[in-house]
């Protein structure tokens, strides 16, 4: 427990003094205006146990000088020109010269060397080691034991890398998640495992591992059900060390005054952890109603969607009628000279000197005078009758009878025979032929007065009404006119509601995706500053704990292994400086190097 306990005040004593000179202004690399940056990542390509199958190198030539032509130094193969045309000129085996013109180059290539930090990564199932393909599948207790070798030295010291991996475990397949020399964090969802290394650096220090052990390997341990496991991602960077200059140093009195910085400069890092874990919960809360509001907006915008749907089926059934009637009031419009026309037609037929009110009027004026006519017949006709009824009811008169039955028949038919009137008295024979005669005048006047006059007034409407049709004819045509234009205008109106239509709800159905697609990103962002807010606080917990624990035992370790890291460190600095790209680096050039690792998958 002691030798833990003094093993971990050692590593804390470690990182302050490496943080302590990191602090400290170092003294700029030497440059001239014409310098060119060399900024290099290597991305190394594994299979699930961690042999390196492919490694691809991405170079970044940042022509700030704006030189037209830049001298290179590089061994890979496979070399081409990812974002521009610029060629290259090859000399020797490793030289180049990039035609730039004024631009910066971004070139990538194949390199077939071994990387500075190598892996191997071992998997374990109820105690009993398994490959890849056995595991997949698998269920039990679950062990991943990745180690890093470091394969760079310079001289006493291996180059100080720092390497840190994360993998990605499901939360419905690994439960009881830990690691050795890392974190476990938890979104709910899955748990993020990552843990931080950095081989050779024991060794380079020169300290017993009984008092330091710097961690060089990870060992992660897990319930797991069906073992699946996505790509496991590490990054390796040396430039941890580059700033270290503790030629000031030397004596405990110079490294007094690096601490006391270093515990001001502590304290204001506590103090800013805190601060950003304010801020990252403060996020968290934005990002909540965030995406409350974007639910409520997608769900009103599929409501606007749908009614822009509904009103668009309504305009196309408009604009489709109004087409319909446009063609109707066209086919109105050529039958309307004709229609007119005809109307006038109608009008001199009815009202012209020849038309038929003037006939009608003359016909029914000479009916009115055949039936005056025929009157006065009547009157005589049973004048004469009725004296010869009288003479023949009186003497019995053979010639006056014969004179009676004649007319008898003219005025009534059967009626009025001689036997009747001779029979009867002369009062009664007298009244019956008056009512007879009197009731054929009546029908004979009240038909014909009632036929005429219905015909004279039928005719004269007709013709007043025939000439009022014609008056108005040009009303009808201007009116008919307005209402073609007004169809027209609809029409028109309608085709561009109908444009307008269609454009609004075809933006509605993309605006509708978009708020869909905000919804899923600002859950996601929910979730992303849970994760966050979770870290920032632990975080601040863990910068507390690095300060009480750490710099307020850094000075007891000062008459102890302290003064022999100093120089370690000094050397590691060098040999991290020295360290500038994986490839070869042309004059007047400077570097900068990463390595990003990339396992395959195992029943993804």
């Amino acid at each position: 427990m002691e030798r833990i306990r003094q093993s971990k005040i050692l590593i804390w004593a470690v990182a302050v003094i490496t943080a302590a000179v990191m602090l400290t202004p170092a003294t700029a690399l030497a440059s001239s205006s014409t310098q060119i940056t060399k900024d290099e990542t290597v991305y190394v390509i594994q299979d699930a146990n961690g042999n390196a199958e492919k490694t691809l190198v991405s170079d970044y030539l940042n022509n700030s000088p704006q030189l037209s032509n830049i001298s290179d130094a590089t061994n890979l193969s496979n070399i081409e020109n990812v974002k521009g045309d610029e060629k290259y000129t090859k000399s020797g085996s490793d030289s180049l010269s990039w035609a730039a013109k004024g631009k910066s180059i971004y070139y990538r290539g194949t390199s077939y060397q071994q990387t500075p930090i190598t892996m191997s990564i071992d998997y374990y199932l109820d105690g009993v080691k398994m490959t890849p393909k056995q595991i997949k599948g698998k269920s039990g207790d679950l062990e991943i034991k990745i180690n890093y070798t470091n394969n760079a030295k310079s001289g006493d010291v291996y180059v100080p890398f720092f390497v840190a991996s994360v993998l990605v475990m499901k939360d419905d397949q690994f439960t009881d998640v830990k690691i050795d020399n890392g974190k476990v964090i938890d979104d709910g969802d899955k748990q993020m495992v990552a843990g931080v290394t950095m081989p050779g650096l024991s060794d380079s220090l020169g300290v017993s591992s009984s008092k330091l052990d710097i961690p060089e390997s990870l060992d992660i341990t897990a319930q797991v059900s069906d073992f699946s496991l996505d790509t496991i991602v590490t990054v390796a960077a040396n430039n941890l060390f580059d700033n270290m200059d503790l030629s000031g140093v030397s004596s405990l009195s110079g490294l007094d005054k690096q601490i006391n910085k270093l515990d001001k400069s502590a304290q204001t890092l506590v103090k800013g952890s805190v601060k950003i874990a304010k801020g990252t919960q403060e996020a968290y809360d934005g990002s909540k109603k965030l995406y409350a509001g974007s639910s409520t907006l997608s769900t009103n915008m599929s409501k606007l969607s749908l009614g822009l749907e509904t009103a668009q089926k309504g305009t196309k059934a408009l604009d489709t009628g109004l087409g319909d009637l446009q063609t109707g009031m066209g086919t109105l419009s050529s039958k309307l000279p004709a229609l007119t026309s005809g109307i006038a037609s109608l009008d001199s037929g009815m009202n012209s000197t020849t038309g038929l009110k003037n006939s009608v009027d003359a016909y029914t004026g000479g009916v009115d005078t055949a039936r005056s006519e025929i009157l006065k017949v009547y009157d005589t006709t049973l004048t004469d009758y009725k004296t010869a009824a009288y003479t023949y009811q009186q003497s019995g008169d053979t010639a006056a009878k014969a004179k009676m039955e004649t007319l008898s028949k003219v005025l009534f038919g059967d009626g009025g025979s001689s036997n009747d009137v001779k029979e009867g008295s002369l009062a009664y024979s007298a009244g019956v032929i008056n009512k007879t005669v009197s009731g054929k005048q009546d029908d004979f006047t009240s038909t014909d007065t009632a036929n005429s006059s219905a015909l004279r007034k039928g005719v004269s409407d007709a013709a007043a009404g025939a000439a009022q049709l014609n008056a108005s004819v040009p009303t009808l045509t201007q009116g008919l006119s307005s209402l073609a234009t007004g169809v027209n205008n609809a029409k028109s109106g309608a085709d561009q509601l109908l444009t307008g239509i269609d454009s609004a709800y075809g933006g509605s159905v993309q605006l509708t995706a978009g708020t869909k697609n905000l919804q899923s990103g600002a859950k996601n962002l929910v979730s992303g500053e849970k994760t966050l807010a979770s870290g920032t606080s632990e975080l601040a917990q863990g910068m507390s704990q690095f300060y009480d624990q750490g710099i307020a035992k850094i000075v007891k370790l000062y008459n102890g292994d302290i003064k022999t890291v100093v120089k370690r460190l000094q050397d590691l600095s060098t040999a991290s400086q020295n360290y500038t790209t994986f490839t070869k680096l042309a004059n007047n050039t400077k570097g900068d190097v990463k390595f990003l690792y990339r396992t395959d998958a195992i029943g993804e």
